[in-house]
């Protein structure tokens, strides 16, 4: 019997667990606007590189789990962008002259710590007018949160907005939107 427990044990050790944090991304606008804006492509790089799958957050390299999303990370950067686009008074246009594109270099879930969770975004921005490159900046985010399976989604929304909110603020600032 204990060689049987010792077995679980460690099988659980070793392949560790993973789990899929649901997404339900809601705006909180930072900045109020008007007039069209495109969000184009986003991609995310540590996918493109065989590091992790689309829907897979990065982790810490002692970890032993894997944590999913509930949609790939492209398109819930995306679509928050739109989202939130949409919400501070802007209309969504993919024909826009203005147009919002971006490289996630690190989505990043590390639970190693021992009360609290952490939550990282990396996101190289590109925004366009007319063709012309107005703006280009990477924008890091981290968030922590309480080591709560049932905290981990709404920490991952905070990410994500703060990053954005960061990106509009940084974009009114220099008057492109």
């Amino acid at each position: 019997m204990r060689k049987l427990l010792l077995v679980g044990f460690l099988s659980s050790v070793v392949y560790g667990c993973s789990s899929t944090i649901p997404i339900n991304y809601v705006a909180s606008p930072v900045i109020r606007g008007n007039g069209d804006i495109a969000v184009g492509k986003f991609i995310y790089s540590p996918a493109l590189a065989g590091v992790v799958k689309h829907n897979q957050y990065q982790s810490a390299t002692v970890s032993l789990g894997t944590m999913y999303l509930s949609e790939d990370a492209n398109k819930l950067i995306e679509g928050a962008i739109k989202k939130e686009l949409i919400a501070s008074g802007f209309n969504v246009d993919n024909k826009a002259d203005i147009v919002i594109t971006g490289d996630i270099t690190r989505f990043l879930y590390d639970w190693v710590g021992i009360v609290e969770v952490d939550f990282y975004l990396d996101v190289n921005y590109t925004v366009t007018k007319n063709g012309s490159v107005v703006f280009k900046d990477v924008i890091k985010t981290h968030k922590a949160s309480p080591k709560n399976i049932n905290q981990d989604s709404e920490a991952t929304r905070a990410v994500v907005s703060e990053n954005i909110s960061l990106l509009f603020e940084s974009l009114r600032d220099r008057k492109i939107l």
